[in-house]
């Protein structure tokens, strides 16, 4: 027998056994590998007929439910089956989305199935074992039968027939029954009142060979009831796949329904998670929306329109099964490190190397926590910062502004412990964007804001331990910077806490009272969320630094001409920077002392270059002002086009205008 199946991408996979390799026909063989893929037992896909032999080819029994079996020794007959009757094409694995692909195959009720098709031991729906099938016999056929079957047919042979019975599918299980056996009328009467009319003549196939056999016999060969052989003569007279579940749907227009559903989702913008876009590949919704929200604005277009809108459920299916989208804020607060550990612990598939690691990455843990409280403890003030996620604006309820591409705003927060004031340095994408250099020219404006508010000496901040935009050459350029501008202060000591684990507590509460604030308001530029920005908390306002041109330093170049290779960034605990500008210290554990490095070079020293015979003038470490951006996307410059028609609040339209006229 060949058998075949099909995978989630359509492609037939065909089963041989390995008595049946010798009497495939040459030209069948090429018709198969033209329309079909063969494979082994291991999955390897063979597209040479010379590949085939014992040791390669298997034969997969119980058949699951929607595969076809092919009875002839030819191939030209098979097909390439596609997708179901309703066009769901499912997803590929590569296609990550909402919802986790579906294993049919793995469910209960289909294991459950498979196993009542192949005859073996099943619990059934009401929790009782159903024992797997077996040859019985029924009574003594060997002394007490006229037709003498258990003389005629050996106990390999009623065994071999056993084996090919359960190895169909119930459909295939009827055609076998009703193949063997035959529907008569009855020969005799033994009662006046009986109302039977027909008798069945039973017989087996052995060796090309038609034997008739006992009820007795058949019935406990095939290990089965009368009831089947009663049903086989009901209605079935071919071999055909099986259709239980596979009915198509009502609706004609199901596949244009779906994908106008699928457009419609696609309408509205997405971002990227500003936490772990390395772990990812979720995209993100505006937060005030839902699916409900979409589906009440997918029903206003349907009317527009004047077409017909599916269901909500049906909505909801689509967008969890066939988009990786989310709502909520994208913030991760768990640490892989330990969450792996508790999955591995509880498996119990734990490595000592993992162990020892996971003790390690504790021990990093406590003494971060306990530096931490330490320091707000200590008299030495001290400023945390960190960036917000991404802001989009507009945020309003008009619904043409849903699908409107947005305009991305940044906010880095810093929160001074001395005083708990608040300062958010405020820019968008069509001045810059969110790298290194940015991160640090941010950073600085922050950092001279707090030195001219208060009387500082000596600083320490904390931050995420996040190496592009904390951790790097830029922003300890940017803090050298600072320090020489600001005689009074006498140093400044950077430190990060653990990946996974904050320690910037504060900065998190103001990002969160941001995001509920902005859940219950409306704003259409970046000028209107500054001016909401402020009422966030009434009883300190945060202080607003709009970002300007002349505020974004080019520290990268200056950077290039320090040695700060000495310094390990992607594994300091913390940094020191003193008014000795060229020494910089680095610890890799808190707690620990510091590590002095000197980052001058010979260019920096005074050094002759060999080019020029001229004495290069000391490093100077004031950045140049960098090139502003001021450009955006086509489809955002179009969108905003758009929006300045619509009925948004003429200060916002000014600003807008405002904004096309500085883009490129």
């Amino acid at each position: 027998m060949q058998s075949c199946d099909y995978n989630d991408d359509g492609i037939v996979l065909i089963q041989i056994n390995a008595e049946d390799i010798p009497a495939m026909k040459e030209d069948a063989a090429i018709q198969v590998i033209e329309d079909v893929e063969i494979v082994d037992p291991n999955g390897h896909i063979i597209t040479n007929i010379n590949e085939l032999s014992n040791s390669n080819v298997r034969e997969i029994v119980p058949l699951e439910e929607g595969t076809h079996t092919l009875q002839s020794e030819s191939f030209a007959d098979v097909q390439k089956l596609g997708p179901d009757e309703n066009g769901d094409a499912t997803p590929t694995a590569s296609q990550k989305t909402r919802k986790r692909k579906r294993n049919v195959n793995e469910w209960k009720v289909n294991v459950r199935k498979r196993k009542c098709q192949a005859g073996e031991e099943y619990v059934n729906v009401r929790g009782k074992t159903v024992t797997r099938r077996k040859l019985t016999n029924k009574k003594n056929c060997l002394e007490n039968c006229k037709f003498n079957c258990a003389k005629k047919i050996s106990l390999e042979e009623r065994e071999q027939l056993f084996q090919t019975y359960w190895s169909l599918t119930q459909n295939e299980k009827y055609v076998f029954i009703k193949a063997t056996t035959q529907k008569v009328l009855k020969g005799r009467r033994t009662t006046e009142l009986s109302r039977r009319k027909y008798t069945f003549v039973y017989n087996l196939k052995v060796k090309e060979e038609i034997i008739r056999v006992c009820k007795q016999f058949f019935l406990g060969t095939l290990s089965i009831s009368q009831k089947p052989i009663y049903t086989s003569h009901l209605n079935v007279n071919e071999v055909k796949k099986d259709q239980r579940g596979k009915q198509k749907k009502t609706s004609q227009n199901f596949k244009q329904n779906k994908e106008d559903v699928m457009e419609h989702i696609k309408r509205f913008p997405v971002i990227e998670s500003h936490y772990c876009r390395r772990t990812t590949k979720r995209k993100y919704l505006e937060p005030n929306l839902s699916v409900a929200k979409m589906y009440n604005l997918y029903v206003k277009d349907c009317e527009e329109k004047n077409t017909i809108p599916v269901k909500l459920s049906y909505y909801r299916h689509i967008f969890t099964h066939n988009f990786n989208y989310g709502f909520h804020v994208p913030k991760k607060d768990r640490c892989l490190k330990c969450e792996s550990y508790k999955i591995k612990k509880e498996d119990k598939t734990l490595s000592q190397e993992e162990e020892d690691e996971y003790n390690t990455h504790n021990e990093l843990k406590a003494r971060m926590r306990l530096e931490r409280n330490t320091d707000r403890d200590s008299k030495i003030p001290t400023l945390s910062f960190d960036l917000e996620n991404v802001i989009t604006c507009p945020r309003s309820e008009v619904g043409d502004f849903f699908y409107s591409q947005k305009l991305n705003i940044y906010n880095l927060t810093g929160h001074f412990s001395t005083t708990g004031q608040a300062y958010c340095a405020i820019w968008s994408e069509s001045r810059q964007g969110r790298g290194g250099n940015i991160i640090a020219s941010a950073f600085r404006r922050i950092l001279d804001q707090v030195l001219t508010d208060n009387n500082v000496s000596e600083l320490i901040t904390w931050s995420d331990s996040c190496v592009p935009q904390n951790r790097n050459s830029f922003i300890s350029l940017a803090v050298m910077n600072a320090i020489r501008e600001h005689p009074e202060l006498g140093g400044i000591t950077m430190k990060y806490s653990i990946p996974g684990h904050g320690a910037i507590q504060e900065v998190d509460n103001i990002h969160s009272n941001i995001e509920r604030f902005m859940a219950k308001t409306e704003f259409y530029s970046p000028l209107s969320f500054m001016r909401n920005l402020k009422s966030v908390n009434n009883r300190k306002p945060y202080k607003i630094l709009q970002m300007r041109d002349e505020d974004f330093k080019d520290f990268e170049k200056n950077a290039k001409r320090l040695s700060f290779n000495k310094i390990p960034f992607s594994k300091v605990a913390a940094l020191q920077f003193t008014q000795n500008l060229f020494e910089v210290g680095y610890k890799l554990k808190h707690g620990d002392d510091f590590v002095m490095q000197t980052l001058k070079n010979d260019r920096a020293l005074g050094i002759p270059s060999r080019r020029n015979k001229e004495t290069t003038s000391v490093l100077d470490l004031k950045p140049k002002t960098l090139i502003p951006k001021n450009s955006l996307p086509e489809e955002k410059i179009k969108a905003i086009k758009k929006m300045i028609d619509s009925c948004m609040p003429d200060i916002d339209k000014k600003y807008f205008s405002a904004l096309l006229n500085t883009l490129k």
